[in-house]
């Protein structure tokens, strides 16, 4: 379970997808449990889970997931600056991404290769 001692608080935004957003705070005795497919908050699918509370908002944002999007899921991308337009990993609904502290992330409906899906990015 990490720990929250950084000043800058993770945050999640769902700028246009039109689906359930849900974010998380991984807490420990909280209410619900999540499951996360990255375990350190990279690129690595590591799953787990965890406790958390799961709602709308919260003050400090560890993770987030959507859970009705139609094509099954979504995209997430962890860009860095070494590797600015990072490649695309697929989650499926219900799994929650989990964020850093000092990182944001912004989801959006955007065209793909094949159709409009969710598709977002964390700097």
């Amino acid at each position: 379970m990490p720990t929250n001692t950084r000043p800058l608080l993770g945050n999640a935004t769902n700028i246009n997808v039109p689906y359930t957003f849900r974010v998380a705070s991984f807490v420990s005795g909280g209410s619900s449990s999540c499951t996360i497919w990255n375990q350190d908050g990279n690129a690595t699918a590591s799953q787990v889970t965890w406790s958390c509370n799961a709602g709308s908002s919260f003050l400090d944002e560890d993770g987030f997931t959507f859970t009705n999007v139609p094509t099954g899921g979504y995209y997430v991308r962890f860009n860095t600056p070494s590797q600015p337009s990072a490649p695309y990993h697929w989650v499926t609904n219900g799994k929650y991404t989990r964020i850093h502290d000092y990182n944001s992330a912004a989801c959006r409906w955007e065209s793909g290769v094949e159709r409009y899906d969710a598709y977002c990015t964390v700097t």
